[in-house]
């Protein structure tokens, strides 16, 4: 998995919200000790500028599969692909809007710019892609039909985790709200709601859009499986699932669920790696000090000191590259 020199594209966000950032101690413990038997692979939907600097302690463990429809995204490494089209439920072409606020870009009817559009279904029947562990989607609105035509791929997956942009408020096309629909296309693959975080909003406004990270809860399904009715809960999870699900939590800043997996499956770990270092490196994710009293849900200043350093310490090394 080595690549060139450069380091990985890190993503700038557009704007307004995002989940918590994790040191990430334990994912780098996981990506450097070799334990994985394949690499974690990443869709990163709406990838603009690349990948966010919290995937940074496991990018040399990962496989990044990116798409934007306007940018033009140059590969860092070997790891990353990136691809200039948009996603959606159907293949062809569409119709996109691009606003003067280029991170607002969207599919729309009155847009004037045309471009391709594939469904992630059949980019995988083609064999384009690998199967998924984790997939971001933030595409102004269309994750659900996104979603929609990756029905098929997200099945043949083991898919870990995925973290949506969502809005809360019903709409002509969707009565119950966009959330409801992302909801129940990801319950199906059997993701429950892991955290989320909200725009801030002035006082006595409600709330409308929300990152939300979903992820698989291995334990529930080894303790409720009856309640999975769309796809069978693993009661026999495979160790690669395991690592890599603690990986998740890890950069996601959420310690207890990462902290109670080494427990639970602390016998499988321990047959690649010390599952009592890789503990150690999940409770020192474990905020202190002024951390513990910061918004936890994405909006503290420990987010944004996170990535500021993130992406100092990726910038020195990048300019010497080239």
């Amino acid at each position: 998995m080595r690549g060139r020199a450069r380091g990985p594209v890190i993503r700038n966000p557009k704007k307004r919200i995002d989940l918590a950032i994790g040191r990430g101690l334990a994912a780098s413990y996981i990506a450097a000790s070799g334990a994985l038997d394949s690499p974690f692979v990443l869709i990163d939907v709406g990838a603009r500028d690349g990948i966010n600097p919290r995937w940074l302690p496991l990018e040399p463990a990962m496989q990044v599969i990116g798409f934007d429809a306007i940018a033009d995204i140059a590969a860092p490494n070997a790891r990353h692909r990136y691809f200039k089209i948009a996603l959606g439920d159907r293949d062809g072409e569409c119709r996109f809007y691009i606003p003067e606020n280029r991170y607002e870009a969207r599919v729309s009817a009155d847009g004037s710019c045309i471009v391709p559009m594939a469904k992630l279904d059949t980019l995988w029947a083609t064999q384009a892609l690998p199967p998924a562990d984790f997939i971001k989607i933030d595409c102004e609105g269309y994750e659900p039909e996104i979603l929609h035509g990756a029905e098929q791929y997200l099945a043949a997956s083991n898919l870990l985790g995925a973290e949506i942009e969502t809005d809360i408020y019903p709409s002509q096309p969707l009565p119950q709200s966009h959330f409801a629909a992302v909801h129940a296309a990801l319950a199906r693959h059997r993701l429950l709601i892991a955290d989320l975080g909200s725009i801030p909003v002035e006082r006595f406004a409600w709330n409308r859009l929300y990152d939300v990270l979903f992820a698989r809860h291995f334990i529930k399904e080894r303790s409720d499986g009856s309640a999975y009715v769309f796809k069978a809960a693993d009661l026999d999870p495979t160790l690669d699932a395991i690592l890599k699900t603690i990986a998740i939590f890890d950069v996601y800043a959420l310690v207890a669920p990462a902290a109670a997996l080494v427990k639970e499956y602390r016998e499988l770990i321990s047959r690649r790696v010390d599952p009592d270092a890789l503990y150690e490196k999940v409770m020192l994710s474990q905020s202190s000090g002024m951390e513990k009293y910061l918004p936890h849900l994405g909006l503290g200043l420990w987010t944004g000191m996170r990535r500021f350093a993130l992406r100092a310490s990726r910038r020195r090394p990048s300019s010497a590259a080239r």
